[in-house]
């Protein structure tokens, strides 16, 4: 059982972190400018997200080898961090772990794949990158840059972790082999010479805008395709994604034929609708949700402005943030029984929605949910919608370190 070391904890404790917990917890030394070092203790095994983010002080960190995975951003805007170790035990790095760091000029890490000219690719099973900046030496060794089209990727990958490729502008073309299942958000987003992709059908899950603004795509072989509108096709085994047509001419070695997104009919095979899946699809005027579907992204249909109508299935639990926000021709949601939270904006700016049956299943109602909405004044006027709906957001980014 993971228990994380929080912010509130690091206000008690400080640098001295407790045997009981093994994780350190997002953000949680977030902006700490007085700490010049830290030792992390080993019962740690996990870093999370912004952990370490823009300690501007920070020179030195040493990492156990009980870690095994590095957060998004962890150490993003360390300016003065000049080396660092990263343990073999370490198989997950996220995004940006590393950026923000003009100090640092050497780094030792296992599992090196591959170094371009701006970014060197690790892991053993998840392949995730690292912007090589003002690095001079990688394991002690000068670095040897080369033409990131040359790069194979190895069949020991099974995932393209969020943000490995994106921004990559000379990437023309490249083949992912058929040991991956997963490619992660933002994953090649920006690749704006990229040409050509072959997506093998071993991959059953595409993250948000991993291919957004890859203009220069123009032909793409990929598995599992169940929809093709006019702005997007959509893709997926279980968990339903979408990627932009853009100038895409050829899918499948086939010339695309677009269809009114009205026409398309979830398969039940789906349980997930990703993140983002639906958003800024401005001719969706309505969807069937299939029972299948257990899970519905954040802002998954947002600014979908001509949505009016949508049916919730009973296998729904929560509604993510942003799901519906801004969707300014929504007049009727069905909200059913098996729903138990509805999070932070999630129908924010919904004009037209003037009335809405909010289930007793529902225990919270998260920050600026209806707001913007001509239901919102009587939601917050009825007593038992009052006591569950949250009226501000609360955010402390001061640091303390005792």
């Amino acid at each position: 059982m993971t228990k994380e070391y929080t912010r509130e904890d690091r206000e008690r404790c400080g640098l001295n972190i407790p045997e009981e917990f093994n994780a350190i917890d997002y953000e949680c030394f977030m902006g700490c400018c007085d700490i010049d070092k830290i030792n992390i203790p080993t019962n740690i095994t996990s870093l999370g997200n912004k952990c370490f983010y823009r300690c501007k002080s920070l020179t030195s960190i040493n990492i156990p080898t009980s870690v095994i995975k590095i957060g998004k951003y962890c150490f993003s805007g360390c300016e003065l961090l000049k080396s660092i170790t990263v343990p073999c035990s370490v198989n997950d790095i996220g995004n940006e772990c590393f950026g923000e760091c003009p100090s640092l000029t050497s780094i030792d890490i296992e599992n090196v794949q591959f170094i371009s000219e701006d970014r060197m690719f690790v892991g053993k099973e998840k392949l995730a990158s690292i912007p090589v900046n003002n690095l001079k030496r990688i394991n002690g060794m000068s670095i040897r840059k080369r033409d990131v089209n040359g790069f194979v990727i190895p069949t020991s990958i099974t995932e393209i972790t969020d943000g490995c490729f994106e921004g990559c502008m000379p990437l023309k073309s490249i083949n992912i082999p058929t040991s991956v299942s997963k490619i992660g958000r933002d994953c090649f987003k920006e690749c704006k010479s990229l040409i050509s992709i072959n997506i093998p059908t071993s991959v059953s899950e595409f993250g948000w805008d991993c291919f957004r603004e890859c203009y220069s795509l123009t032909s793409i072989d990929i598995g599992n395709v169940q929809f093709i509108s006019e702005d997007r096709m959509f893709v997926g085994k279980e968990k339903l994604a979408s990627i932009p047509i853009n100038n895409l001419k050829r899918i499948n070695g086939m010339s695309i034929r677009k269809r009114d997104v009205d026409g398309f009919v979830i398969p039940t095979s789906i349980t997930e609708l990703g993140d983002g899946c639906f958003k800024e699809c401005s001719s969706l005027r309505y969807i069937n949700i299939p029972t299948s579907v257990s899970k519905i992204g954040g802002w998954c249909f947002e600014l979908c402005s001509s949505l009016k109508s949508v049916n919730i299935p009973t296998s729904i639990s929560e509604l993510d943030c942003s799901c519906f926000r801004e969707c300014y021709s929504l007049t009727t949601i069905n909200i059913p029984t098996s729903v138990k939270s509805i999070d932070m904006f999630c129908f924010y700016k919904c004009k037209s929605l003037a009335s809405i049956d909010i289930p007793t299943s529902v225990k919270e109602i998260g920050y600026d949910c209806f707001s913007g909405c001509k239901c919102e004044k009587k939601l917050k006027n009825d007593k038992r919608i009052g006591k569950i709906y949250v009226h501000y957001a609360y955010y402390d980014d001061t640091c303390v370190v005792v």
